[in-house]
């Protein structure tokens, strides 16, 4: 055979792959010794495979394209994944393997590990990783090998381990292996128990007991078989068939004795499906079908370049994925019931409607009431059904009194609960009747011991209280109706260890439904309350322990519904409903531990408040958080009470989500609170206050808040954290507050924040004061009698992407911002429209007290509409110093004697800046003023790139009266007067020692009658002020294009291609 010439591959000296081949192999033994519990402890295993594969650093395998075989050695990686359906010989479900395959070649030497993941149909999982060894016998036209596994098996739902050994061969077109299979560990395991056929005996209680093992089998299977080439297509490909046979055996189990017969067809080394017929007398007759897709397929997969004589080595070990498990099933019959309490069997004494004094107890003699049965000695009472007792019941310690009815449990030593019988017969679960009945007794009709049950029972008709426990320990009641009870339904006074109330029902109870009263119990309730004139469920002055409250529905009450008093222990509450109730549906008034409403907390058409929290303060625990959770709210009522009201609690209160619809009633009502944080939530109100918060610390985000008819919408005083309202959806998404004498009222707010809101019809819109951050974004406002933003000592004020019309007052505005208290106040105003047609649309004006205040404006991308004549579209009036800038706004005046920006600053000492930048003024009526501009103070001023157009008469673009020294840029700013009498720049007055740059502004004046139009005039000014320009101005149709005193000005600017003056 000729050898091409090729450059050998870097690899490993052979000392070195022995080493590394050794380590694995000790790691193996170490594995066996430990019995490994996962497939995690193999990872040895899979790494020393993967280190072949890799190789040492900067190696790389290469390949010839002819029969070299130096030319194949090296190092590489296959795999594949794929399905296998149905059942199989030792599986009753289908699996999806994933196979990697890590492979050293050296001559004559293969070496490799298969690592295997596996998950069945029911997501259970296993895996096996595995090493093994093949000699490759060109001579022979043939390779041999051996393998060892580890494998691992949940798809039972249980974890069984193993080892395995396996022998193969591949001798031309025939191959032969058999696999040999040892489990390791605990090889037997209990899948299922279970009790049944429950029945009274005598006075004893007996029982059947079922269960359900896995024993993990060892064995063997071989196969042998051939393949032949078969293409499919354009592809190569190879069909193989298999004849085998299985054998395994376990402890206590049969043997399994099977034929199977395996097809394999692989198509072009990318798909290889299969089909594998077993049949044994365990796991009869089975077909499996499978599909598994290899990687690197087709012409990249190793096998396709293989050119020695002999089959191609890279095969997977063909072996069983799982663990053989043999299932098993044994039964006990008549079991006795041990009383776990006393490690004695139970003594069942019967009571029946039948029964008589003389009685021995049993099923079919039985006594006629409870106190006989007791006196017999009887642990277990049994109660038949349709009983009825006309006596006190009085449960002793450590007994269980019991009705018949269907799904009554009892714990028997060894077996956990077992299910009692429903009928009166000594078979297994005869049919159920009515429960018994106990009636026309003076209360309490039942009184509980320590470690006692009593379950089963209708009360009805009794005068004075129904079930009571005084100091009980351990206390169990199930399965109840308590009916027509004068007093008290059920009192539990200072219970301790753990109280389980299940499945009881309080109907038409005179005083209160269910009381728990001191003690430190843990106690789990489910029950509902109808039809309870008093309180349906009181929890009060517990020390301890927990009350948790499962699935209580609580309806139509004369009183409130939950109520908790002092609470010294946790409460907790999963899915809690109150409907109808008279009084206040939920109330916790002192509480000094954790409480959680989880699930769904649900009120509905509560005839007073909904939620009441007060005086919550948990105490201080260290490495212990303490706080009031309550997982989903939903209140809707129409009701005149709030729906939450959160008053004087230290605690933290968080609300993850919250629904409250109201009609009369508030909202969210909050008062002297520390911390209160509501994540998500909506809240519609109508005749009332949708958000009243006071004195507390919240972090509140709402979805959205609507309010129609009351006095204020929204009302928050002296408080601090957040309150932020942003809708999800389009614009209103956010809420609407309508036809409220005030929308918003913030005072002393924290950070308030509104988006996606409306407002319409309102007296006053958004009232803040001293509020640190108010912003409005998306807003929507109209139709408001007085301003639709009113805003005094607001530190940062901000509107964007909001809408105002048909706003304010005759006379008076839209927004309006003042200040009568020292500070540094900013505010903006973006991308928003407002239209005005009776005063001024925003306005800014230091007030007395307010002196040496900064203020900061940005108003950018806004739209304004001045509709009212003599006004100001922007009037800023400030004593302090100021910083204003407009961008990119539009101005529009239809009125006489307007201006688009008025700003007079009339401090003497601080400076007023102004950049009024890229901005359009449409004036329609006479004596209009673009912008306006007096500096009591120094000032610099930066107007660029304005439009201004008058269509009326006797307008002035720019006007300016700067008192001291001034520093002012007028750059391509265009003036165009389309009537008649304007003035484009006009400096009534201008310090001296001031600048005045003027570049690039166009001035066009289209009147042609005799009226005088004027271009740039400097009035009067102080001396030697500064001019300066040095790009053309050009103003057309001016009587005046320039005017200055004489001897006032130095330097000079462009004009009309001249140099001025």
């Amino acid at each position: 055979m000729s050898r091409s010439s090729v450059t050998p591959s870097p690899r490993l000296s052979s000392r070195t792959r022995s080493t590394i081949v050794s380590r694995s192999l000790r790691a193996f033994g170490r594995a066996k010794r430990h019995g490994l519990a996962s497939l995690a402890c193999l990872a040895a295993l899979g790494w020393s495979s993967a280190v072949l594969a890799q190789g040492p650093p900067g190696s790389s395998q290469k390949r010839a394209t002819t029969g070299d075989d130096a030319s194949e050695n090296g190092w590489g990686v296959i795999g594949r994944t794929g399905h296998l359906g149905f059942k199989t010989f030792g599986r009753d479900t289908s699996i999806t393997p994933v196979e990697i395959m890590p492979y050293l070649m050296e001559d004559e030497h293969f070496f490799f590990s298969d690592i295997r993941g596996f998950v069945s149909n029911e997501a259970e999982f296993g895996g096996n990783v595995g090493l093994g060894y093949r000699y490759l016998d060109e001579g022979m036209m043939s390779w041999y090998g051996a393998n060892v596994f580890y494998d691992i098996d949940n798809t039972t739902g249980e974890m069984f381990h193993q080892i395995g050994f396996g022998l193969e061969a591949a001798i031309e077109v025939f191959e032969l292996r058999t696999n040999f299979y040892l489990p390791v560990g605990d090889t037997e395991k209990q899948f299922s128990s279970g009790t049944l056929a429950a029945r009274f005996e005598n006075n004893q209680l007996l029982f059947d007991s079922t269960s359900r093992f896995g024993s993990a089998m060892k064995g063997l299977d071989f196969e042998a078989g051939s393949s032949i080439p078969m293409p499919v297509g354009p592809w190569g490909s190879d069909l193989r068939g298999f004849l085998g046979g299985y054998f395994f055996s376990g402890d206590g189990v049969d043997n399994i004795t099977g034929f199977k017969a395996r097809a394999e067809l692989d198509v072009n080394h990318a798909v290889t499906t299969q089909l594998l017929y077993t049949n044994d007398g365990t796991f009869g007759s089975n077909l499996m079908v499978g599909a598994q897709v290899e990687f690197p397929w087709g012409g990249s997969h190793p096998s396709s370049s293989w050119k020695r004589a002999m089959p191609t080595p890279y095969r997977y070990v063909e072996r069983n994925y799982n663990v053989i498990v043999a299932e098993t099933r044994s039964e006990i019959q008549g079991i006795v019931a041990i009383n776990p309490a006393t490690g004695l069997p139970y003594e069942v004494q019967h009571v029946s409607g039948t029964g008589s004094a003389g009685g021995d107890g049993t099923a079919d003699d039985a006594w006629a009431t409870v106190a006989q049965a007791q006196a017999a000695g009887g642990d277990l009472i049994w109660v038949h059904s349709g009983t009825t007792l006309t006596e006190q019941i009085t449960v002793q310690n450590g007994q269980f009194v019991l009705g018949e009815t269907p799904g009554q449990t009892i714990v028997a030593q060894g077996y956990g609960n077992i299910q009692l019988p429903s009928g009166p017969s000594t078979g297994p679960m005869a049919a159920p009747g009515s429960s018994p009945l106990i009636t026309g007794v003076t209360g309490p009709a039942v009184t509980l011991g320590n470690n006692s049950t009593f379950s089963g029972f209708t009360i009805d008709g009794v005068t004075g209280n129904g079930v009571v426990a005084n100091g009980a320990s351990n206390v169990t009641l199930r399965n109840l109706t308590l009916r027509d009870i004068s007093g008290d339904a059920m009192v539990l006074n200072n219970t301790t260890g753990n109280v389980s109330i299940q499945n009881v029902d309080f109907e038409t109870v005179g005083g209160r439904g269910l009381v728990i009263d001191g003690g430190n119990a843990t106690v789990n309730a489910q029950a509902t309350f109808t039809n309870v004139t008093g309180d349906s469920l009181t929890i009060e002055n517990t020390t301890g322990g927990s009350v948790t409250l499962t699935d209580v529905n609580i309806s139509h009450g004369g009183g409130r519904g939950l109520v908790g008093n002092n609470l010294g222990g946790g409460l907790y509450t999963d899915d809690l409903t109150v409907t109808q109730i008279t009084g206040d549906a939920i109330v916790i008034n002192g509480s000094t531990e954790s409480i959680t409403f989880g699930g769904t907390t649900l009120i509905e058409d509560s005839l007073a408040r909904g939620m009441v929290l007060n005086g919550l303060d948990p105490t201080e625990v260290v490495n212990v958080t303490k706080a009031i959770t309550i997982e989903d709210l939903q209140v809707d009522s129409t009701s005149t009470g709030a729906a939450l009201t959160v008053t004087d609690s230290e605690a933290d209160i968080v609300i993850k989500k919250m629904t409250l619809a109201l009609e009369n009633g508030a909202g969210l009502v909050v008062n002297d609170v520390d911390s209160l944080k509501i994540e998500k939530g909506t809240i519609s109100t109508t005749k009332n206050t949708a958000v009243d918060i006071e004195d507390s610390d919240t972090d509140i985000r709402l979805t959205s808040v609507s309010a129609d008819d009351g006095t204020v919408g929204i009302r928050i005083v002296d408080s601090t954290g957040g309150f932020v309202v942003n809708g999800v959806g389009g614009l209103g998404s956010g809420g609407t507050i309508k036809n409220m004498d005030t929308a918003v009222y913030l005072e002393n707010a924290g950070t308030v924040g509104l988006g996606r809101m409306n407002f319409t019809g309102n007296t006053n819109g958004i009232m803040s004061s001293s509020t640190d951050y108010v912003v409005l974004d998306f807003i929507q406002m109209g139709s408001t009698t007085n301003y639709a933003v009113d805003s005094r000592n607001d530190a940062l004020h901000s509107i964007t992407n909001s809408y105002f019309a048909e706003n304010g007052s005759l006379g008076g505005g839209t927004i309006r911002y003042q200040a009568d208290t020292f500070g540094t106040y900013v505010s903006q105003i973006i991308s928003s429209t407002i239209v005005d047609n009776n005063g001024t649309p925003v306005t800014f004006t230091g007030l007395a007290g307010a002196e040496g205040s900064s203020l900061n404006l940005l108003m950018d991308s806004t739209v304004v509409y001045a509709n009212r004549g003599g006004v100001s579209a922007l009037d800023i009036d400030w004593k302090g110093p100021i910083g204003v800038t407009v961008n990119g706004s539009e101005f529009n005046l239809s009125e006489s004697n307007q201006r688009a920006i008025d700003i007079v600053g009339t401090s003497a000492t601080d400076r007023l800046t102004a950049a009024l930048t890229n901005n359009i003024v449409n004036a329609d009526d006479t004596s209009a003023t673009g912008f306006r501009i007096i500096a009591a103070g120094t000032s610099t001023l930066n107007i660029v790139g304005n439009g201004i157009a008058f269509n009326g008469g006797n307008g002035v673009g720019m006007q300016f009266d700067l008192a001291d020294d001034a520093n002012v840029v007028l750059d391509t700013n265009v003036i165009i007067d389309n009537a008649f009498g304007a003035t484009g720049f006009l400096f009534d007055d201008i310090a001296a020692g001031s600048t005045v740059r003027i570049d690039g502004n166009t001035m066009q004046f289209n009147s042609t009658g005799v009226v005088v139009d004027r271009g740039i005039i400097f009035t009067s000014m102080g001396e030697t002020v500064q001019l300066s320009g040095t790009r053309n101005n050009v103003i057309q149709g001016a009587t005046t294009p320039f005017q200055a005193p004489s001897g006032k000005t130095t330097g000079s600017f462009r004009l009309n291609g001249a140099t001025v003056p």
